[in-house]
C-alpha cells in the first residue's frame, strides 16, 4: 500500500530545485520511477530509518548530492534497472553514516565522485555492485566499502580501492568493460581483470594486476607501477604506449605492434611478444 514517504513517477515531470527527495525520514519510505523527468536538489534514500529506490525508466537529475544509508542506524537500497541517472555536482554516498547499497543493472549512473562507504563507524557500510548498464564517475571503495562488478562497463578517470579486497573486474562468464579516462587509479589488494572482461585506456595504475582477459590503450599512456602476471591479452593500441614500471611476468600475448611497450623492470616471458 502506499504510505506517506512513498512515491511513484511514471511519466511527467517533478521539480524540486531547491529541495530534498527523502525516501525513508522518520518512517520507512519508498520511491519507484518508470519514465518521466525528476530535478531535485538533494535526495537521501535512508535518511534515519529504511528507504529505497528502484528507478526502471526516466531520467532523474541531482543537481547537489545523493546519499544512500545516510545517517547512523538507516538503510537505504537503490536498483538501477533502467533509465539515467545523474548526479554530477557533488559526490554520491553509498553509506554515509549508515548502510547503503546501489546495484546497477541496466540504464546509465553518471556521478562526479561515489564514495563506497563514508564512515568509520563499525555498524556503517557501502555496497555497490555493477551487473549491467554503465556507470561513469570517479570512484572511492573505502575501507568498509564492498565492491561487486559481474558485467557492464564501468567508466573512471580516478579511481581508490582500500577496503583490502581485490578489485575485481567481471565474473569470468560475462562481458566487463573497465575504462580508464586519464587519471590515477591504486589497489591496495591489487587488480584482477577477468577472463571475458577488459580494460581499457590510459592512466596510471598503482597496485598488482593480474590479468585473465584483455587490456588494451586506446589513448596516450597507460602505466603499470606495480608487478603484474598477464596471462591474457594485451594490445598497445595505435600510437598509444603501455609502460611496464614493475616487474612483469607474461604467460600470455603482449602486442605492441602498433604502438610502443616500455619495459623498465624485470621481465619474464614464457608467452609471446610481438612488435
Amino acid at each position: 500500500a502506499l504510505v506517506a514517504n512513498d512515491l511513484i513517477l511514471d511519466g511527467g515531470l517533478l521539480m524540486i530545485t531547491n529541495g530534498t527527495i527523502y525516501c525513508g525520514l522518520t518512517h520507512p519510505g519508498a520511491m519507484t520511477m518508470s519514465n518521466g523527468l525528476i530535478f531535485c536538489q538533494d535526495i537521501d534514500v535512508g535518511e534515519d530509518v529504511n528507504g529505497s529506490m528502484l528507478m526502471n525508466g526516466g531520467t532523474l537529475s541531482v543537481t547537489s548530492q545523493m546519499s544512500v544509508g545516510d545517517r547512523p542506524g538507516s538503510t537505504g537500497v537503490v536498483w538501477i534497472t533502467g533509465g539515467n541517472l545523474q548526479a554530477t555536482n557533488l559526490t554520491t554516498f553509498i553509506g554515509n553514516d549508515g548502510v547503503g547499497q546501489m546495484t546497477i543493472s541496466n540504464g546509465s549512473v553518471t556521478a562526479s565522485r561515489m564514495v563506497v562507504n563514508n564512515s568509520a563507524l563499525t555498524a556503517s557500510g557501502g555496497t555497490l555492485s555493477i551487473q549491467g548498464g554503465t556507470l561513469t564517475a570517479d570512484l572511492i571503495i573505502s575501507s568498509h566499502g564492498r565492491f561487486v562488478f559481474g558485467q557492464g562497463q564501468l567508466v573512471v578517470t580516478a579511481t581508490t580501492s582500500s577496503n583490502g579486497q581485490p578489485f575485481v573486474v567481471g565474473d569470468g562468464s560475462h562481458a566487463a568493460t573497465m575504462k580508464l579516462q586519464g587519471g590515477t587509479h591504486a589497489f591496495d589488494a591489487g587488480l584482477t581483470v577477468s577472463a571475458n572482461a577488459r580494460l581499457t585506456g590510459c592512466g596510471t595504475i598503482n597496485g598488482m594486476v593480474v590479468n585473465l582477459g584483455t587490456i588494451t590503450n586506446d589513448c596516450g599512456t597507460l602505466s603499470f607501477n606495480g608487478v603484474i602476471t598477464n596471462n591474457g591479452t594485451i594490445v598497445v593500441g595505435s600510437g598509444a604506449t603501455v609502460v611496464f614500471a614493475g616487474s612483469l611476468v607474461n604467460n600470455g600475448l603482449i602486442d605492441a605492434t602498433a604502438g610502443t611497450a616500455l619495459f623498465s623492470s624485470n621481465l619474464v616471458n614464457h608467452g609471446t611478444l610481438t612488435g
